[in-house]
């Protein structure tokens, strides 16, 4: 049955349970519309792509239907294998093994729809109170097994659908219709929510390829002497960290959380005898290993 709640609550149970007792789930926060409110600048307009997309979705009796795009959110490997043929099929990627190591403790936000309920963009992401790492993000290019793809047998001959072909670059291909931006957007609205710690940020390690998408998000290159902090880098493996290659780059930004903007947090009282300021801990971020995103 398609749950009523609305997504931040759902996204925020989830979280709080896997904090309490970290087990593997997969859950459904709802249908492309009901996420509009997270990230409301990406559904303005009704020319936009994203609108046309909205309407490949449709729900009978309070049902999702087979047709819908559904936003689905996992903790831990409970969809592994099928996010590990999804990021295969389109990125240059790591072995099984690393992937899975870091899912093991981390999360996903990744759409699905069609007959199949096929996985059509996704991110994979760990969050610790002083940040967040964001380790890959891919939108399908409608290419190879794996991928959903955008075409009449998969979502049914309709306007919507005639609409998204033509702002599709690629037949079958979901990418340019603003879903790698509506990722990111998803994750950094768990940072501002989860994040505790002031200063916090989110970090994406991402390959030089796609610096401008990253940057269009409003990304900044990470300083060389700079780092993750600490609770974050003690969560992240060592392999997802490392971006020694030329090829690679790590970027961040604010995560905007209420212990950065609360007023407390703003004003905090000197010690009776004035000392040198501490310098400032690296705020958290994310990073995403994705090769070929197209918004």
């Amino acid at each position: 049955m398609y749950n009523l709640d609305p997504p931040d609550k759902l996204l925020d149970e989830a979280y709080a349970a896997a904090q309490a007792k970290f087990v593997s789930r997969s859950i459904c926060i709802g249908a492309l519309n009901d996420v509009d409110c997270m990230v409301p600048h990406l559904f303005d307009g009704k020319d936009l792509p994203m609108s046309s997309l909205r309407h490949l979705q449709t729900k009978k009796n309070k049902e999702l239907t087979n047709f819908t795009v559904k936003v689905m959110f996992c903790v831990g490997l409970e969809v592994k294998n099928s996010l590990y043929q999804f990021f295969d099929a389109l990125l240059y990627f790591q072995d099984p093994s690393p992937f899975y190591a870091f899912l093991k403790n981390g999360f996903a936000l990744f759409l699905t729809g069609g007959v199949h309920s096929e996985i059509i963009a996704a991110v994979t992401f760990m969050v610790a109170p002083d940040g967040v790492f964001i380790d890959a993000l891919a939108v399908s290019h409608g290419r190879g097994r794996g991928p959903c793809k955008l075409n009449s047998e998969t979502f049914g001959i309709t306007n919507a659908y005639q609409k998204l072909r033509r702002h599709s670059l690629i037949d079958g291909s979901f990418q340019n219709f603003k879903l790698g931006s509506l990722l990111m957007g998803l994750v950094e609205r768990c940072a501002q929510r989860w994040c505790t710690v002031k200063g916090a940020r989110v970090y994406v390690k991402m390959n030089k390829t796609v610096l401008k998408f990253y940057q269009s998000c409003g990304y900044q290159k990470l300083p060389s002497d700079k780092a993750l902090p600490s609770q974050l880098l003690a969560m992240v493996p060592a392999f997802n960290v490392d971006s020694s290659s030329s090829e690679t780059s790590i970027m961040s930004k604010p995560a905007r959380n209420k212990a950065t903007y609360s007023k407390r947090a703003a004003t905090v009282k000197s010690p009776p005898e004035a000392a040198p300021a501490a310098a400032k801990k690296p705020s958290h971020v994310a990073f995403a290993m994705s090769y070929g995103v197209t918004e």
